[in-house]
Parts: structure tokens; C-alpha cells; sequence
């Protein structure tokens, strides 16, 4: 009698045991999580933002001797030649070569960025009024250079590439970093100092009438 009562002891036992549920596997959370099956959203960047990061790196490095040119690339700095631009051309006429510089704001101005230029920011444009009071005649043109260059070496670099296309400068005004220059027709060509330190040299060229 305890023989018997001992095995149907032990078969309950078994039965039990091979009854239990066997452990749950270990979910791999990784896996399910959205954020690890999601792709990650674009990153997009303000165009003045691109070419402002850009220029020193992407564009590679500013050859201001380039950018500039020699006398005998004419007034106009030579990265602007082939536009042959003239005093009192419209912005129909300036959008042709320059895509873009068409779009002018109601008080005459406007800017396209430079995306092919290493150290060449943006090109700013003026257009004066017309007896209409619409802004339609080319002035001047200000190349805004990149802050990248804002560093005694590349100002440097940048005053003697001016002098020798331009003319010698005065030394109190290399040294106040506003240098102007008259040309033919009293043209002027005038470097200023950007007004914070986001913004770079500007190159302020005022177009010759021929």
C-alpha cells in the first residue's frame, strides 16, 4: 500500500512538472521599438546657413588673387567679368547672368548666394529708382565675403590682391579695415569690415557707366 501511494506521488510529480509553461523567451525591444524601424527625418538647411558653413569646406579654399584678378581684368572684380555689367542696366538684364538678382526687394536691392566661390558668400545688388519710382538701374554691387576669411592673415592677403589691382592704400586705413579706391568715371571700389563677427568683408563696387 505505501509502494502504490509513493508512485502516484511521484506521477503527480512529473505531470506537473511537464505541465508548467516553459519560460517566455526574451523580446528583443530594440526590434520593436519604432524609433529603431523609422527612418530618420532629412535634415534641411537655410540656404544662407549652407553657404556660410560651406564655403571654407565644401567649396574648398579661397584664392582671394582669383576671385579678384589683375588691372587688366578691368574695374569689375574678375570672378564678375564675363557679366560685362554696365551702370543702368535692369534687373532683367543683370538676371540673365546672374539668376536670381531679377528678384529686387521695393527699396533696390537684391542678393543671390554664391554656391561655387570658395570664400565668395553672397552678391548683393543695387538698383536704383526710376523717374517712376521703381528700382531699374544697376549702381553697385557688394560681394560679401565669408566670415571664414576674418583672421589677420586673410585680411592680409586680401588688402595686398586689392592694392595691386586697385592702387596703393593709406596705412591708417588698412589699419581701420575701411579702404576706398577711384577709378576711371569715379568708379569706386570700397573694402569694409563686416559689422558683427558672423559676417564677413564686404567688397562694395560701384559699376562704371561703360
Amino acid at each position: 500500500m505505501m509502494v502504490l501511494l509513493t508512485a502516484c506521488t511521484q506521477q503527480q510529480d512529473t505531470t506537473s512538472t511537464s505541465a508548467s509553461p516553459t519560460s517566455t523567451p526574451a523580446v528583443n525591444s530594440t526590434a520593436e521599438s519604432p524609433a529603431s524601424t523609422t527612418a530618420s527625418s532629412p535634415t534641411s538647411e537655410s540656404p544662407s546657413d549652407s553657404a556660410t558653413s560651406s564655403a571654407s569646406s565644401d567649396k574648398g579654399e579661397a584664392n582671394l588673387a582669383e576671385m579678384i584678378g589683375t588691372t587688366q581684368d578691368g574695374w569689375i572684380p574678375k570672378v564678375l567679368k564675363s557679366a560685362n555689367f554696365k551702370e543702368g542696366m535692369t534687373p532683367e538684364e543683370v538676371g540673365k547672368t546672374i539668376p536670381g538678382a531679377e528678384k529686387v526687394s521695393e527699396y533696390g536691392f537684391s542678393e543671390v548666394t554664391v554656391a561655387d566661390v570658395p570664400g565668395l558668400q553672397k552678391y548683393e545688388f543695387y538698383f536704383a529708382k526710376d523717374d517712376a519710382g521703381k528700382p531699374t538701374k544697376l549702381m553697385s554691387i557688394r560681394l560679401h565675403l565669408d566670415p571664414s576669411l576674418n583672421n589677420p592673415e586673410s585680411y592680409k592677403k586680401l588688402v595686398d590682391v586689392l592694392v595691386k589691382k586697385y592702387g596703393e592704400a593709406k596705412p591708417e586705413d588698412i589699419e581701420k579695415q575701411l579702404i576706398t579706391w577711384v577709378g576711371p568715371e569715379f568708379a569706386t571700389i570700397q573694402l569694409t569690415k563686416g559689422t558683427t563677427n558672423f559676417e564677413g568683408y564686404v567688397l562694395n563696387v560701384s559699376v562704371p557707366k561703360s
